[in-house]
């Protein structure tokens, strides 16, 4: 991960993700999954993984969607982060907008430990 990649994760959320009035029931955001790190079919075999286990929406920031989805980002019940460069967005998605967040504790070598 870059500090490139997770500079430009946060400031989308921040400039365009604006304050809604209401949640999408058992929706799931995913944060951090870049092009460069999975591929086409990862990004489809986890979204079909959070929809067999009861995701009513599932919405991978970075892959085939545009800027509706930074803007809609309030309405999102929980994060998933993925890799280290979604973390700082999720975190402000967390402090601002009161999105849990669900990772793994970020290491040298990308995501380990405990969920948090």
């Amino acid at each position: 991960m870059t500090k490139g990649e997770e500079k430009a994760w946060l400031a989308l959320f921040e400039r365009f993700t604006r304050p809604l009035d209401a949640t999408i029931p058992q929706s799931i955001g995913v944060l951090g999954l870049t092009p460069m790190d999975f591929t086409r079919q990862d990004s489809q075999d986890l979204r079909r993984l959070l929809m067999d286990h009861g995701a009513s929406h599932v919405v991978i920031y970075g892959t085939d969607n545009g800027l509706h989805d930074y803007e809609s980002a309030a309405a999102i019940e929980r994060n998933l982060v993925v890799s280290p460069a979604g973390l700082a967005a999720a975190r402000y998605l967390e402090k601002t907008f009161q999105i849990p967040l669900y990772h793994r504790q970020s290491t040298d070598d990308g995501l380990a430990g405990q969920p948090g």
